[in-house]
């Protein structure tokens, strides 16, 4: 357990030039940690405070022309571990619910985030989810929060396919465009090394309305998420590999 406990420290010298200061995250369907463990732990928390300099950018950049006149952020409900089926997909997964604006012409911003408990190096991680997104999101968006309240982050306009999409799959360190994405923004003080949260918006129209209704009766408007995974990109799990077997090459000629 020694040797192997020492394996991974070196592994991670190999693969990075630094020990790994970044908690790796798997939460929800099938994963370690389940979204109701998370919300008990303190890291899976609705938001009530402002929107980033990016996100705001990107809902400004949504209205007129003909659209939405303005947004309206809204404190969203989070409902933990709801088993949803689409098709033959089930997954266990966090419902997100909140009420459409009063203006029907104002689009409602909801928010939630995982917040790491110490400012975390995000440097060679991938994240990946799976979301929800019924017919009525009218869009949603992931972003990286660092301490001093810079963000980094990646937007998709509706309507999106009503069933479990697994595409969301972005490299945290890559500040370009990716798909499913059709915006990308960032701003120029972003720091991937110091990053504190990362942060899901999904927005509603009130003009576009639900299909299929909250399946928690929660709020007018609804999505969900699956599961959050943050671990190292491939190549640097292959470098990893490589470490460990020099270490244990080692090991045998000492023995």
């Amino acid at each position: 357990m020694r040797f192997l406990a020492h394996a991974l420290i070196v592994g991670g010298l190999f693969a990075t030039g630094t020990v790994w200061a970044s908690p790796i995250v798997r939460v929800g369907d099938s994963r370690p940690t389940n979204w109701s463990q998370g919300m008990t732990d303190g890291n899976v928390n609705p938001v009530s405070g402002p929107l980033t300099g990016p996100t705001s950018a990107y809902y400004t950049s949504l209205l007129g022309g003909g659209g939405p006149s303005s947004f309206e952020q809204k404190v969203p409900i989070l409902t933990p571990d709801v088993p949803i089926t689409t098709g033959i997909v089930t997954r266990d997964g966090l419902v997100v619910s909140w009420d459409q604006p009063a203006d029907p012409n104002a689009l409602g911003v909801a928010s939630w985030e995982w917040g790491y408990h110490a400012d975390p190096d995000l440097t060679g991680l991938v994240l990946t989810t799976e979301a929800l997104a019924p017919i009525g999101v009218f869009a949603l968006g992931i972003e990286l929060i660092d301490e001093d309240g810079f963000a980094r982050g990646w937007y998709r306009r509706g309507p999106m396919p009503p069933v479990w999409d697994p595409s969301y799959i972005l490299d945290v360190s890559a500040p370009v465009l990716q798909p499913p994405f059709d915006q990308f923004l960032q701003d120029p003080a972003f720091d991937i090394t110091r990053v504190m949260k990362i942060r899901f918006n999904q927005s509603s129209y009130p003009q576009l309305p639900f299909q299929v209704p909250d399946p928690t009766n929660n709020g007018d408007a609804w999505d969900a998420w699956a599961h959050l995974d943050v671990v190292p990109e491939p190549a640097s799990l292959l470098v990893l590999g490589g470490g460990l077997l020099g270490l244990l090459k080692r090991r045998r000629r000492v023995r």
